[in-house]
């Protein structure tokens, strides 16, 4: 968090609020413990919550950043060897058609 306020970043209560679900299921877990399948099962859950795949891309975008800063900082040794990917905000928009009639 000081990083963002060092950083004076203007949705520091955007960043916040996308911080709580990643703390609710990551909060008590050890870095190298993040791996491919606990990516996936924090995807999977947040789409059961249906959030958007722009939601669940800005919220594992934190994760990689406290990642990298943890590693920065000297607090791992490493960033643990797991690809976290960009899931396609397409296929969270309803069909154009939808989202013509009802702006």
């Amino acid at each position: 968090m000081s990083d963002y306020r060092v950083r004076r970043v203007k949705s520091f209560g955007s960043v916040l609020s996308h911080l709580k679900p990643l703390r609710e299921h990551f909060g008590d877990w050890r870095a190298v413990g993040i791996n491919f399948r606990a990516i996936e099962a924090y995807i999977t859950k947040r789409r059961e919550d249906e959030k958007s795949n722009a939601t669940i891309n800005r919220e594992l975008e934190l994760l990689r950043r406290a990642l990298r800063l943890a590693h920065d900082r000297q607090l791992l040794p490493s960033i643990p060897k797991v690809r976290i990917r960009v899931l396609d905000i397409r296929e969270s928009l309803p069909p154009a058609t939808e989202r013509d009639a009802s702006g």
